[in-house]
């Protein structure tokens, strides 16, 4: 019997890409024994209904698109409680989650993987209600992501979230933050907070391949505290520019759990997307939840 593939592709992610990339993801799958269908993404809440709804129906969902389409991808195989496998062939402007599993960004490459491959175990966090594959960040640059128009991503990739990251310098404040988590209890003043599960935080902070394991039931906590001085401030962005993590006012540490205050209701990003104003969020690490496809 043929296995069954749900391709959910977002047309706008990249520049395009996805509308090239799909007669040959289909052909490899096909030649590979899978009967695909497609699903067309339209909004963030129904592509996560129909991936609900559709999860018991096909051995594997596969994400076309960026880490947003994924993202999506997610939710929806989480709030079904499936265990079906999880594809991705990244195609949109950044492709974060791709470089952190060593995941080609050529389609085809993408694609062979998934045909011939096998699941494997990866960390899922839980933010509240909801679900990320990679980071949930407060503070400076986490509106990056999101502010930064399609089309520019489009155009630009990678350098628009840079020129609008830029743009928010002027625009940094700290935060007063607290938190409880298994690995102890942290207070203070600071720029930046996020838990993740990428080797890249915030595009700011890139850790080394070592440090961050996948499916080990740990995400790191990062947290960037406030400068008391111009002086710091200038050091700290260019110990970040320079990918120096001594820096005393970087924090981090591997945890499972945390339970975050703030005193008042911020911005938060999920997985580069809009995650909404939180005051009080609560962290947790859904060990191997997910069958991602990443092995041949």
């Amino acid at each position: 019997m043929n296995k069954k593939a749900l391709l959910v592709v977002n047309f706008h992610s990249g520049t395009g890409k996805s509308r090239e990339a799909l007669p040959g993801i289909i052909e490899i799958l096909s030649d590979a024994g899978t009967e695909v269908s497609v699903y067309s993404t339209k909004n963030k809440l129904s592509t996560i209904q129909k991936v609900k709804n559709s999860a018991s129906s096909y051995d594997s969902i596969i994400a076309v698109g960026g880490d947003g389409t994924l993202s999506e991808t997610v939710n929806g195989v989480m709030l079904a409680g499936s265990d079906v496998a999880v594809g991705y062939v990244p195609v949109g402007s950044t492709n974060d989650t791709a470089r952190s599993l060593g995941l080609p960004t050529d389609f085809i490459a993408a694609a062979k993987i998934i045909a011939k491959g096998t699941p494997k175990k990866y960390d899922i966090g839980s933010f509240n209600d909801r679900y990320f594959t990679y980071i949930a960040a407060t503070g400076a640059f986490t509106k990056t992501s999101y502010a930064t128009s399609q089309s520019l991503k489009n155009s630009l990739g990678h350098l628009a979230y840079v020129l609008e990251g830029i743009k928010s310098v002027g625009e940094i404040e700290k935060i007063r933050i607290s938190g409880i988590t298994d690995a102890g209890s942290f207070s203070g003043e600071y720029l930046f907070c996020s838990v993740s599960n990428s080797t890249s935080v915030g595009g700011m902070i890139h850790l080394k391949s070592t440090e961050v394991k996948f499916d080990d039931g740990l995400f790191e906590l990062c947290l960037i505290a406030a400068p008391h001085n111009p002086a710091e401030l200038v050091a700290l962005l260019g110990d970040l520019v320079q990918q120096k993590f001594e820096n005393r006012l970087i924090s981090i540490r591997h945890i499972r759990s945390a339970t975050i205050t703030l005193p008042r209701a911020s911005g938060w990003t999920l997985d580069g997307e809009d995650g909404g104003e939180q005051s009080t969020v609560n962290f947790s690490v859904r060990e191997g939840a997910l069958n991602l496809l990443t092995e041949c």
